[in-house]
């Protein structure tokens, strides 16, 4: 189970039975499908979680799926990987270089590469979410990734997360 800054356990609770596992064999990502599997905040902090890890280790998706599912202390287990989370950082991952640019474009003066890992994970992913994932609304991306910054980042991560996210979704002309 995931732990804020307080040390305060994050509900992970699965949504759904057993089927909603999802199982990666042959390297394969499965599709994104209309099932909910798991909440979608313990989705994104899933993926947050995931791309952090392949920053440090350059593993590749699949290899860094897998790793992530199986390594879990027995007092947290962690909930099934769900389609929502791979398909969240596969999108990260294959526009990296674009939501980069466009980061650079905001970020006036600052590199993205000087950010925390943290706020720049969470920055990629929700830009990845903006640009990729028309179904949900840019408002909602931006709120969930404020509050996952609230447990994961600096006091002062909120503001700025919201603030990058708010100006890539107008530039994206989706509010």
């Amino acid at each position: 189970m995931s732990k804020d800054k307080q040390n305060n356990p994050i509900d992970e609770k699965k949504v759904g039975k057993e089927q909603d596992k999802i199982i990666l064999q042959n390297n394969e990502i499965p599709e994104l499908s209309q099932e909910k599997r798991i909440n979608r905040r313990t989705a994104r902090i899933m993926a947050m979680e995931i791309l952090f890890s392949i920053y440090f280790t350059k593993y590749p998706l699949p290899l860094s799926l897998e790793m992530f599912q199986h390594i879990a202390d027995e007092d947290t287990p962690r909930s099934p990987l769900s389609a929502f989370s791979i398909k969240l950082v596969s999108e990260a991952l294959k526009n990296l270089k674009k939501i980069d640019e466009e980061l650079k474009k905001i970020i006036k003066n600052w590199k993205p590469e000087r950010l925390s890992i943290v706020d720049r994970t969470l920055l990629r992913l929700g830009a990845a979410e903006i640009f990729h994932f028309s179904d949900i609304p840019p408002k909602v991306t931006i709120n969930e990734y404020i509050e996952i910054s609230k447990y994961y980042s600096e006091d002062d991560a909120p503001g700025f997360i919201n603030g990058i996210l708010d100006r890539i979704a107008r530039n994206a002309e989706k509010l």
